[in-house]
């Protein structure tokens, strides 16, 4: 655009005739006067302003186009660029720490979660088996065992005087009896289920509530037996049985397993296998 009003202007007839006239009083003080200053009617400035002119409007003209077409300053638009940037990098890496939590999320919950089902399922297998032996109360000579893990032991202070065999965890928070009842005493008709209603009657006179259910097993010994849960609360705490009446050929059991309400799911399993070990010894 410059050039096209640089070009223009030279065609002026007016710039013609004063350029000839300055070029023509230029070559003949050449020959005349060598080294002197120009004519005094060469007007230098006004070819300077003239100059200086053109490309004014040249720059005018290209604020005017750059305005146009560019509406932001240079300033907003580098700010623009880097800000773009960010915004796309900060998008491509979102989802990736999304992800990245997501997997450590589910397999937080999955270690969590084989643990526990671990624990309910095999509790305490890695424990050493020990035999814990017992006697009737009257009649050493009638002895039983069960067998149970390492965390169990006898303990005297269980307050049951019935009890011909008391043990407990090493953390007392479970406990494990068994009452043995010669059959001579009962009465000799009295049959198994018999003998199941009236433990079952007697917790109910303790306020044990009974859940519903009957559960008939024979252990691995043969030996024919009745189950039933109770719940029981003791100085505000909740605590949940699993009660077995057991029939051998001379004597009646009651076995009685307990633990806290919160904890029983987790102890059921050891319960019935230490239940489930009970052998008499001749």
């Amino acid at each position: 655009m410059g050039l096209i009003r640089l070009n223009k202007f030279m065609q002026n007839d007016n710039f013609s005739e004063e350029n000839d006239s300055v070029n023509n009083k230029g070559d003949n003080n050449k020959d005349d006067n060598k080294g002197d200053n120009l004519d005094p009617s060469y007007d230098g400035n006004r070819y300077s302003f003239e100059k200086s002119s053109i490309f004014d409007e040249f720059d005018i003209d290209y604020e005017k186009f750059r305005k146009n077409n560019y509406t932001e300053s240079d300033e907003e638009l580098i700010n623009k660029y880097v800000n773009y940037e960010l915004s796309k990098r900060k998008v491509r890496i979102f989802p990736i720490i999304l992800a990245l939590a997501l997997i450590c999320f589910i397999g937080a919950i999955s270690v969590f979660a084989i643990g526990y089902v671990g624990g309910i399922l095999n509790n305490d297998s890695s424990l050493e088996k020990i035999v814990i032996t017992g006697n009737k109360n009257e009649d050493e000579s009638r002895k039983f065992q069960i067998t149970a893990t390492s965390e169990w032991q006898k303990n005297d202070t269980i307050t049951n005087e019935d009890a011909s065999l008391k043990i407990s965890s090493k953390h007392e928070d479970k406990g494990f009896l068994i009452i043995c009842e010669d059959k001579k005493e009962i009465g000799e008709t009295v049959a198994l289920e018999d003998y199941y209603k009236a433990v079952k009657e007697k917790n109910m006179e303790k306020n044990a509530s009974i859940d519903d259910g009957l559960k008939a097993i024979t252990t691995k010994e043969g030996y024919k037996a009745e189950q039933f849960k109770a719940n029981m609360e003791q100085s505000g705490k909740k605590f949940k049985y699993l009660i077995t009446a057991l029939e051998t050929e001379e004597n009646f059991y009651q076995i009685i397993a307990w633990t806290t309400e919160s904890k029983y799911i987790k102890s059921e399993k050891e319960f019935m296998s230490m239940t489930d070990s009970f052998k008499e010894l001749e």
